[in-house]
């Protein structure tokens, strides 16, 4: 018995490490990404021309102890100087027993192109801290070492574009631009356009494109459809890891619900009962503005 909880304790450990090593070249995506892209791009600081607060919760895999669940919370908002625009986000986000949390700020220079066009340019700052805390393996264990925490901090840095109209959107980021030799910056690419259906249905289909050197493209097809100006229902595929729904409720003019259930569709599936996703935002306009806000990105 205590060589099989030697064997697991070990095999926590390696997994830790490796999530520890390779954590902060990566970066969490959600399924409802297309509603807040501040989480990956932070040039789309104000660019729904109001005051924007965002909270999400997700929960992976669920059924599997130690799946990883995530929490995030932004705010952001043009200044009135309409050119400017702040924000600010903080992440927690866990598996196993590693956990991560980040606060950054962000800011963005908008450029009006025309009367139906913007271009923004971004940057992030902010910390990481990053702790392993084994004793959650075990209550007791014959080697000290493996109930201690490990904790390291880290200075964050990212950058990123945004281009939008009030019906197409493209962008292209660097969320942690990384200085390390052997680390790995991850570049996140995002466009959608909005169609007229009828007077009542709006079809957004939208993709995200992510890519690493030495690593296999990976991306998000999602397609939207809006009823009435109230109701988002979706369908999403991550390549080669799920499938998903989501809705987005209007519940006020001010106030919108989501919720996203991705299942998986690797050697994980039989193991969980797959991922499910909740947001809240809060909008409201504090300032005016000659320019058309983009309703639907």
């Amino acid at each position: 018995m205590n060589k099989l909880k030697n064997g697991l304790l070990y095999t926590a450990i390696l997994i830790s490490t490796f999530v520890w090593k390779s954590y902060g070249q990566d970066r969490p995506i959600y399924t409802q990404y297309m509603f807040n892209e501040t989480a990956f791009n932070p040039a789309y600081t104000g660019v729904p021309d109001q005051l924007s607060m965002t909270g999400l919760y997700r929960k992976q895999w669920v059924g599997i102890d130690g799946a990883p669940s995530t929490q995030t919370f932004s705010i952001h908002s043009p200044l009135k100087n309409e050119k400017l625009a702040i924000g600010f986000q903080a992440l927690r986000d866990a598996i196993g027993v590693t956990t991560c949390t980040e606060l950054q700020s962000m800011y963005a220079y908008r450029i009006r192109l025309n009367d139906k066009s913007k271009l923004s340019m971004g940057i992030q700052m902010g910390v990481r801290w990053m702790s392993e805390d084994f004793s959650q393996l075990y209550n007791e264990t014959e080697d000290s070492q493996f109930s201690e925490s490990n904790r390291q901090a880290k200075f964050l840095f990212g950058t990123g574009l945004y281009y939008h109209t009030e019906r197409f959107y493209v962008g292209a980021s660097v969320p942690v631009v990384q200085t390390k030799n052997n680390a790995k910056n991850h570049y996140f690419i995002t466009s959608g356009y909005v169609f007229d259906l009828s007077s009542q249905l709006k079809l957004k289909p939208n993709v995200l494109i992510k890519l690493a050197d030495n690593a296999p493209v990976s991306y998000d097809l999602n397609a939207n459809l809006l009823i009435s100006e109230i109701i988002w229902f979706g369908l999403s595929y991550r390549s080669l890891e799920s499938l998903g729904i989501l809705t987005q409720l209007q519940l006020t003019e001010k106030l919108s619900l989501g919720y996203a259930y991705d299942m998986p569709v690797t050697g994980i599936s039989p193991y969980g009962s797959g991922s499910h996703e909740i947001t809240l935002n809060y909008k409201i306009k504090i300032l005016p503005t000659s320019f058309q806000s983009p309703r639907y990105f």
